[in-house]
């Protein structure tokens, strides 16, 4: 079966077409999650609107100086293995969001978050660029784009349908699984304790 253009790539070119694309879908499917949780962490007050906002500027000024920082450090370690030290960091700083119930944890979590995706857009763009032969990096490039619309899908197709499957009581531990252990819980936000 002939799949076009992405058929006639090498196997290199695959590779970094996964991973960049990966690494964009990612992003966009934080983001998108972030906005649609907003809500439920302000209406039960674990977060005002201006805390909300701040958060948000935190993510976009990580993600100005990981841009920065990730391209200094490509040129030493390698695209590559930036890359894919930045999917990683993304992936971890994500995944600790659940253990965040206080605005100062979400600020340091979201700023840290924010160089990881600064560093992987820049340095996925640099890397498409010298992987992908000219004749196809048109469309690649065009292609990973897509890895935003493809996150902005999942995450507006899975979040109702996790949400529909908790009471509204317990929907915040879908998202925050750590409420459920009370010891751990009051440690890190003494409301979470039963």
């Amino acid at each position: 079966m002939k799949t076009g253009w992405y058929g006639e790539l090498n196997g290199d070119e695959k590779k970094t077409w996964w991973a960049c694309l990966g690494g964009y879908t990612l992003d966009s499917m934080d983001s998108t999650i972030y906005s649609l949780v907003m809500p439920i962490l302000l209406s039960l007050a674990i977060l005002t609107k201006s805390e909300a906002g701040i958060l948000g500027s935190a993510s976009l000024i990580g993600s100005a100086l990981g841009g920065w920082s990730a391209g200094m450090l490509a040129d030493r370690l390698g695209r590559i293995r930036v890359m894919q030290l930045t999917v990683l960091w993304v992936a971890c700083f994500t995944a600790l969001t659940a253990v965040c119930g206080e605005f100062w944890q979400f600020l340091i979590v979201r700023f840290l978050q924010g160089l990881g995706y600064g560093g992987e857009v820049v340095v996925g763009g640099v890397l498409i660029s010298e992987v992908i032969r000219a004749s196809y990096r048109g469309r690649v490039g065009a292609s990973i784009q897509s890895g935003y619309a493809l996150g902005y899908a999942i995450s507006l197709a899975v979040l109702p349908v996790l949400l529909n499957f908790f009471p509204a009581a317990n929907r915040l531990e879908a998202f925050f699984p750590h409420r459920h252990y009370s010891g751990y819980s009051g440690v890190v936000h003494p409301s979470f304790s039963s």
